[in-house]
């Protein structure tokens, strides 16, 4: 099966909560840029993966252990994961791959799991995993991620341009950046959402008032402070037509969105060229 990543098109962060975690909101979009999963009979648990992290550090090693603890049976399968998403990018390329791994152990062993048991153990695995489980490709992404309202809607731009601008970001600190920037400039949190604001902008994104949807990401101007090169991308991706330019997750991979294929020739990073995928409209 194919492991498809994501993009985030905005992301709102609120106050650090007593779990020591925030609290988001985003839309996501599921993209055409992903890892491939095979997974085989065998008679102990193997995993051979293409590129790190390898064996328990990888997030697949652990849901195939958490998966079979959940079912009462030993793990007695290969499992083969093919890495093309760009790890540490803000693509969610490990959280799409637990996901993926899920549903595929769920169907190899007969659906042992409903999917509430399924999107239970999910969010214990990562905060993006319930939206690769639970979304047709398009949702609204609340609260540490556990709730994720489908879309009916098509994205308006047919065309995403990913650009790896080559730095290493951690999602710990650019929370971490993001409450001292808090601290010190005195800015509130401005996740002021209610119930009633979240179905509002729902139906209006599915009536295709998307102009309504606020897509800055609340990181990106952390990112540009500290990398002299996300100011670069931005205005090549500019220059060659994007019509909306952000960050996905904390980092590190930025994006230009586009109506038409764009044109271009070389350039100095790593590009790739993908479009959101409709699983469910």
């Amino acid at each position: 099966m194919k492991a498809y990543s994501k993009i985030n098109f905005g992301l709102k962060v609120g106050k650090r909560d007593n779990d020591g975690l925030h609290p988001i909101i985003s839309l996501m979009v599921k993209i055409n840029f992903y890892d491939e999963l095979t997974i085989l009979p065998a008679s102990k648990f193997e995993l051979h993966s293409s590129a790190p992290p390898y064996g328990e550090d990888n997030l697949v090693y652990k849901v195939v252990h958490e998966f079979y603890r959940r079912i009462g049976k030993p793990p007695r399968v290969k499992v083969i994961l093919k890495k093309n998403v760009w790890i540490g990018s803000g693509l969610g390329g490990g959280s799409a791959d637990a996901a993926t791994a899920l549903k595929m152990l769920n169907e190899f062993e007969g659906y042992p799991l409903n999917n509430k048991e399924l999107l239970e153990l999910g969010q214990q695995l990562g905060s993006d995993v319930p939206f690769f489980l639970n979304s047709n490709g398009l949702a609204i992404v609340l609260g540490k991620g556990e709730t994720v309202l489908p879309l009916n809607a098509k994205f308006p731009f047919p065309y995403i341009l990913l650009v790896n601008p080559g730095v290493e970001i951690s999602t710990q600190t650019m929370y971490q950046m993001l409450d001292e920037f808090r601290i010190s400039t005195g800015i509130e949190s401005c996740l002021t959402f209610s119930d009633k604001d979240i179905i509002f902008l729902k139906d209006a994104i599915e009536k295709g008032d998307w102009h309504l949807w606020d897509w800055r990401n609340e990181f990106e101007p952390l990112l540009r402070m500290r990398y002299k090169v996300y100011d670069e991308i931005y205005e090549w991706l500019k220059s060659i037509g994007a019509e909306v330019v952000s960050i996905t997750g904390t980092g590190a991979a930025m994006y230009g969105l586009f109506k038409k294929p764009p044109q271009f020739s070389v350039c100095s990073w790593r590009v790739q060229l993908t479009m959101p995928v409709y699983t469910g409209v």
